[in-house]
């Protein structure tokens, strides 16, 4: 026999030993006991995490809902005042229209006041230039009565 042949043989038979401690432990039912202990260690430690897992996914859903919640109601305050603000400026320009409505009136009376006015002067300028012209041919009158005719009293006799 040689040297690989024994090498080969005892680690067979060492191999063979293992397995019948193995069958063994089967058989009086230890091995079980262990598989069935590391089993529910292994479950236990599974149902820890998945419990952590499913707390830290409740959290961060309240979260979620806490903070939907918030903007929401951030969006709904920012809206009621936006409502309130359109609202106190269509009062605004409202008030505003009506000021303008009754400024265009005013402004179309006082335009026809101005045009009253502006016929008024131009018949008082057309009266005045008139009135002008009949002092300006009187005076010529007076003047040309007096240097050709004999002498007549002066205006202030006649006037009295």
């Amino acid at each position: 026999m040689g040297q690989l042949e024994y090498e080969l043989r005892t680690g067979l038979q060492l191999r063979v030993k293992d397995l019948e401690r193995q069958v063994e432990a089967f058989r009086s039912g230890d091995k079980y006991l262990r598989m069935a202990a590391d089993y529910r260690k292994l479950e236990n430690s599974s149902m820890h995490k998945i419990n952590k897992l499913k707390k830290e996914l409740g959290s961060a859903h309240a979260k979620i809902t806490t903070t939907r919640n918030r903007w929401f109601r951030a969006f709904e305050d920012f809206e009621r005042d936006w409502n309130r603000e359109r609202k106190r400026y269509k009062r605004q320009l409202a008030s505003k229209d009506t000021t303008i409505s009754e400024l265009r009136d005013k402004l179309a009376g006082t335009r026809s006041q101005v045009t009253e006015k502006n016929k008024e002067i131009y018949a008082l300028k057309s009266d005045l230039e008139e009135a002008n012209e009949t002092i300006k041919k009187l005076k010529a009158q007076l003047n040309r009565d007096h240097e050709n005719s004999s002498p007549l009293p002066c205006p202030e006799a006649i006037r009295r």
